[in-house]
């Protein structure tokens, strides 16, 4: 089995999130059925709607939800890729400004 970095985006009325899951799957096709999944019980136990665009429709549309990339990883680069961006975040909270 592979590990997969799955980026999951999430837009909650204005704002925009994007969720990034490890996942262990055999191949792409097994990577995607899961991450679809994941996806469709995001926020509730229920399957949610799934749209043709490939939006998933929890709480009736107020949140939508839509796996947006599956690449493979492993978890040295995951962990590396996941310090970078939240040190990149935290720079840019604490004044714009990258040191």
């Amino acid at each position: 089995m592979k590990h997969w970095h799955i980026t999951l985006e999430e837009r909650n009325g204005e704002y925009s999130y994007n969720h990034h899951i490890v996942v262990e799957a055999y191949d792409i096709v097994d990577a995607t059925n899961i991450s679809n999944a994941i996806a469709e019980t995001f926020y509730t136990e229920e399957p949610s709607y799934c749209d043709e665009d490939g939006y998933y429709q929890p709480n009736n549309g107020e949140i939508v939800l839509k796996v947006t990339d599956i690449e493979p990883t492993n978890a040295e680069d995951f962990f590396k890729q996941f310090i970078r961006t939240f040190h990149l975040r935290n720079q840019t909270i604490k004044g714009g400004k990258r040191k």
